[in-house]
């Protein structure tokens, strides 16, 4: 005759109670509030290895044969790396905090953890762009997961392109939208609806209030060569 646990785990009944945690156990509230309303969180607070911890770290310990009080200050180590496993998890717990009040965006949450599970695959800054598209949806929610913004996703590559090409003669660049400029608006014929952009909306050859194509110094220059 077998025992009672093992009659049970048989049974399957010890798998109906649900013997797993849901995986925002430990998040507070006031961090869920701020999923939910499209707020930037930090993805490593998500973990439970990564979470913040106290302000101050009190111990009471003896000094000259006297008990002492001793209060101190938790430093945060800023030092350790964020891997795409841990971001993986933590955007895991992340999706599954934002789907309880925004269950019809399911799908665009599983296409953005693709795009940057694929844009690490090929050796781009995945965390950075990561960081500043959640960054702007704080500021326009409206902006769509499953749709990789233009400005960030060729910043997020454009390392990987200067690591891959050959030393080149340095000319000015009179074709190119330097970085720090809005690439969607500087397009001939684009415009940027992103609200509240971070990049510059000025000609980088004159700093007017035009885009760089329609630069008339810049076709002095061309009429001067």
């Amino acid at each position: 005759v077998g025992t009672p646990a093992i009659e049970s785990v048989l049974s399957g009944e010890l798998f109906k109670t649900g013997v797993h945690l849901p995986l925002d156990t430990g998040i507070p509230e006031p961090m869920k509030e701020k999923i939910w309303l499209d707020k930037y969180v930090e993805f490593k607070h998500l973990l439970p290895t990564h979470r913040p911890k106290a302000q101050f770290n009190i111990n009471l310990e003896p000094l000259a044969g006297l008990p002492t009080l001793t209060v101190a200050n938790n430093v945060e180590d800023s030092k350790n790396s964020f891997s795409l496993a841990q971001w993986s998890n933590a955007f895991a717990i992340y999706q599954y905090i934002y789907v309880q009040k925004h269950v019809l965006r399911s799908t665009q949450l599983i296409s953005y953890g693709y795009l940057i599970r694929s844009m690490a695959d090929r050796g781009a800054q995945w965390g950075k762009y990561d960081m500043y598209f959640r960054q702007l949806r704080q500021i326009n929610p409206n902006l769509p997961w499953d749709v990789p913004h233009p400005q960030l996703y060729v910043d997020a590559f454009s390392s990987l392109a200067l690591a891959s090409s050959s030393p080149k003669p340095s000319f000015p660049r009179t074709n190119k939208i330097p970085r720090g400029y809005c690439f969607q608006y500087h397009l001939p014929g684009g415009q940027c609806s992103t609200t509240g952009c971070p990049y510059k909306h000025i000609c980088p050859t004159c700093s007017g209030p035009h885009k760089e194509p329609n630069c008339p110094k810049k076709a002095q220059l061309r009429n001067n060569n």
